[in-house]
């Protein structure tokens, strides 16, 4: 079951149904089970769309949410604590999104753990565009502050590693074609920020990029990117393809 209480745009809905699941309207909220994931079409709500979204999340069980149709302006959202939240924006890749609801009901219950700091989970969705990094960083910026980690670990280093991956992946990972898309999943505690950045390019050997420090490569205007996101984040990995980046930054909690 996926709670959906907004009309959903029928593609999607009939993609949904065919899929075996069935689609929870606001009125089914208290039908058992309880469903483990929702998805909410942010359009339906038009120009109300924070007070539309705030009234139909409160008094809800934890869940898994999915929200379509992502704008700068939905950055706004904060997603309760020990939860997770996926922001897809236009157009809405039908069959990743069939697919990482599907992921969303077979993974466990949220729960939190009594004594231990929630983690908050943040995936995004998008399209190749770069009026996109800003607030997209800014968000997750946000986040990292809302969930306690230390300021001093966050302010340069979250947003300036953030907005080169995001650039890269667009630029060069998929050549800035509108096309492609770019998946980032992050998880966030008091004290780790944890982020997988994808792109749908062909990947690259990080091995080979030119360290920018050396003599030959000083007066170059490009190349800086990954060695200032090695610099400030605690470990950065790449996966075989190379066309997704890892990056986690750790600080001790604020006292």
């Amino acid at each position: 079951m996926i709670w959906a209480p907004l009309p959903l745009p029928p593609k999607i809905a009939a993609a949904l149904e065919r899929r075996g699941h069935r689609l929870l309207r606001q009125e089914d909220a208290g039908s058992r089970p309880v469903p483990r994931a929702g998805v909410l079409n942010l359009k339906e709500l038009g120009e109300g769309w924070l007070a539309g979204i705030q009234s139909l999340l409160r008094d809800r069980p934890p869940m898994r949410l999915t929200l379509l149709g992502l704008l700068p302006s939905h950055l706004i959202l904060e997603p309760p604590p020990g939860e997770s939240c996926r922001l897809m924006a236009d157009p809405i890749p039908l069959e990743r999104l069939v697919q990482g609801l599907d992921a969303d009901l077979s993974a466990s219950p949220l729960s939190g753990s009594p004594g231990k700091q929630p983690t908050t989970r943040v995936l995004f969705d998008i399209p190749s565009q770069l009026d996109l990094v800003e607030p997209l960083v800014a968000y997750l910026t946000h986040q990292c502050h809302r969930m306690g980690m230390a300021p001093e670990a966050v302010t340069t280093a979250v947003p300036l590693s953030l907005t080169e991956a995001l650039v890269n992946a667009i630029e060069h990972g998929n050549g800035s074609k509108l096309p492609k898309r770019v998946e980032a999943d992050a998880e966030i505690t008091d004290a780790r920020f944890r982020i997988h950045v994808t792109d749908e390019g062909e990947g690259f050997d990080p091995r080979l990029v030119p360290i920018p420090t050396e003599e030959r490569y000083l007066v170059r205007e490009h190349g800086r990117g990954l060695f200032l996101i090695g610099h400030y984040m605690d470990e950065v990995h790449f996966n075989r393809a190379g066309n997704r980046i890892t990056m986690v930054k750790r600080c001790p909690p604020r006292t």
